[in-house]
């Protein structure tokens, strides 16, 4: 009988740490360009790029594809560009993460930054600068 307790607490545990919390959490610039782009430096705008004040950054995690109709938190570019600190805590589970950043301005093509939370190799903790450039 103290075994299958055993058991069954060790199931519990790992079902737990399977569906527990992760974060992501990203910072950047938003600059203008001829060709819409993004990159991961460690430097904000390291081309010294034209900013683009007042661009909006939504962030969102959607389990399975994200469609637009989400929810999700959203900065304003300052003067210099520069946006964030922008994070999300969502619960982990089994099931693939997207990760959308969505850049928007006047004037400008909309830009989508997509990866797959457990999947990819890009800085997903706000360790390196997000820089996009948008174009008109």
């Amino acid at each position: 009988m103290r075994l299958l307790s055993a058991l069954a607490l060790a199931v519990a545990l790992l079902a737990a740490a399977c569906t527990g919390e992760t974060f992501v959490e990203y910072q950047g610039t938003v600059a203008a360009g001829d060709v819409a782009a993004h990159s991961f430096d460690a430097d904000p705008n390291p081309a010294g790029l034209p900013a683009v004040p007042g661009a909006e950054v939504t962030l969102f995690v959607c389990s399975g594809g994200c469609d637009g109709t989400e929810t999700g938190r959203r900065v304003t570019a300052g003067a210099a560009g520069e946006w964030g600190p922008l994070d999300l805590t969502f619960g982990g589970g089994f099931a693939d993460h997207e990760i959308l950043v969505e850049v928007t301005a006047p004037g400008f093509d909309p830009y989508r930054y997509s990866t797959t939370y457990e999947s990819t190799a890009d800085p997903t903790a706000g360790e390196r600068y997000l820089n996009v450039v948008l174009a008109p």
